[in-house]
């Protein structure tokens, strides 16, 4: 759950800091926080498709094919990095100031990514030690690295968002500063528990071979349906705030906040989404192909137990009346309310759509979960384009194309995982 929420946890801390500072620059945020996923969301989808094939090898028992599957995916994910970084380096001015029609939030957004972007090397590298770890199982360290990474960001953001300790003050340009320093110090522990492992001798881990072009290609094979996945899912992210913020600033702070609450709750699916792709590679790889729909149904049980008290609990909780008389701005929770009862019902359908078909995928049915991603997609901004532009609709309507997202996705997935054909992919 750790491990799959890196982004996200910084996203929350960002959030969270710059949400006392200026609605603007928390409304910023919102937008470019969203941006930065999109950029990660490509490291991601490489990372899925080496940690589906790590997982297999391994049950396989070909420990020397762990260390070349690793290898490989960490050359593309650098070389993925490099290009992402000159991106940002160059074409961000114009991407922000054509997306965004307020010229003060393209100006903090760009204040965020000139620190942020140099991340990116460290972020996608710790994206390679993800997959790995939770390929063979070993997520202790995951979760030792992403608790570290959090109370780092989070002292920093404190620091240089407002200027404590000496510090000067940074805003929003210290939310991406503290983001930064705080992956490239994770980076330097999880180096350390790489160096102290033993298994990283026996995979062959850091050995410098030769390029394998068939597992390149094997490699390309599995993970592009997932790069295309994530991307055009946090895209779509992207697409939604980008339409939010023509309904003014106001609905664009709102919605941020709606979305902390829901990356929040949604922290034990992606977990267990991710969790589910290892499980699953590990029955296909066993040869038990039977008990990869019944490793499914109980993940989807098991989120569902730990998910859904938690979102009854953060979306019923009183939050006006708790924060009534601090330093945060109470309108927006008041405001939000309606909203937050929507994603209530969100999180019931994305408890079990998130699982469905991230299983169906990772058990090589990964251009068939992709047609059915884009398919939905198209239908979810088409919406999205209607309900803000076209009937100008209430942030609660937006926000529930949200639910007949999840619900399509995860009905067709789980539907289409017990025809089976599945079975009959070889990787």
């Amino acid at each position: 759950m750790l491990g799959s929420a890196t982004q996200n946890i910084i996203v929350l801390s960002d959030s969270v800091f710059l949400y006392g500072k200026s609605e603007t620059e928390f409304a910023a945020v919102g937008f470019v926080s969203v941006f930065y996923l999109f950029i990660t969301a490509i490291g991601f989808g490489f990372s899925r498709g080496g940690q589906i094939l790590i997982s297999r090898r391994w049950a396989e028992g070909a420990k020397r094919l762990v260390g070349s599957t690793y290898r490989t995916m960490l050359v593309f994910l650098l070389a993925i990095a490099l290009l992402l970084f000159l991106f940002m380096q160059f074409l961000c001015p114009v991407f922000f100031h054509y997306i965004l029609d307020t010229e003060s939030l393209a100006e903090y957004g760009l204040e965020y990514i000139e620190w942020r972007k140099w991340g990116v090397f460290f972020s996608f590298a710790g994206i390679s030690w993800i997959a790995y770890y939770s390929g063979i199982g070993r997520t202790r360290i995951i979760a030792i690295t992403t608790i570290f990474l959090a109370v780092v960001n989070l002292v920093l953001n404190y620091v240089l968002i407002y200027g404590k300790w000496g510090f000067p003050e940074m805003g929003i340009a210290g939310a991406g500063l503290a983001s930064t320093l705080a992956e490239i110090a994770t980076f330097f522990v999880f180096l350390y528990f790489v160096l102290k492992d033993r298994r990283s001798k026996e995979f062959d881990l850091l050995k410098i071979r030769g390029i394998d072009w068939k597992l390149v290609r094997t490699l390309l094979y599995v993970s592009f349906p997932f790069v295309i996945q994530f991307v055009s899912s946090i895209g779509s992210w992207l697409f939604f705030f980008g339409m939010i913020e023509n309904m003014g600033q106001r609905a664009l702070a709102i919605s941020n906040l709606v979305r902390i609450v829901y990356i929040l709750i949604s922290i034990p699916s992606w977990g267990f989404a991710t969790g589910v792709q290892t499980l699953v590679g590990k029955c296909i790889g066993a040869g038990q192909l039977k008990r990869v729909v019944l490793a499914t149904n109980k993940t989807v049980i098991l989120n569902w137990i730990i998910t859904m008290p938690l979102a009854l609990v953060v979306l019923l909780m009183p939050w006006s009346d708790l924060l009534a008389g601090s330093n945060y701005n109470v309108a927006i929770f008041a405001e939000a309310r309606p909203i937050l009862l929507v994603v209530l019902a969100i999180i019931l359908v994305f408890s079990a759509g998130s699982i469905y078909h991230s299983a169906f995928m990772s058990a090589g049915a990964m251009w068939a979960g992709l047609r059915i991603q884009i398919l939905v997609i198209l239908s979810y901004l088409t919406l999205t384009y209607c309900f803000i532009n076209v009937w100008q609709l209430s942030l609660s309507w937006v926000w529930s194309l949200e639910f007949f997202y999840w619900l399509a996705l995860g009905s067709l997935s789980m539907l289409l995982m017990y025809r089976g054909r599945w079975k009959e992919v070889k990787l």
